[in-house]
């Protein structure tokens, strides 16, 4: 796997939503790259069937792998 320099802002999510589900803003934190930027790539990942998202106790809405990228390394 690429170093987390060179890694895609797509490859960082992935690598970040295989450790458990997140938020734009953990993410955002977690992959050092902006809410908006971070929220377009989930927006084309969901599309592209790689993740899904559900609400969580607060309100707010909370993404995952879908299994098949859950599970695969």
């Amino acid at each position: 796997m690429p170093s987390f320099r060179t890694m895609t802002l797509e490859q960082k999510i992935i690598r970040d939503l295989q450790a458990g589900q997140a938020t734009i803003a953990n993410l955002a934190e977690n992959v050092k790259a902006s809410q908006t930027a971070v929220g377009a790539t989930l927006r084309r990942l969901e599309k592209e069937g790689k993740i899904w998202t559900m609400e969580n106790f607060k309100g707010q809405t909370v993404y995952k792998l879908t299994y098949h990228l859950k599970h695969t390394k």
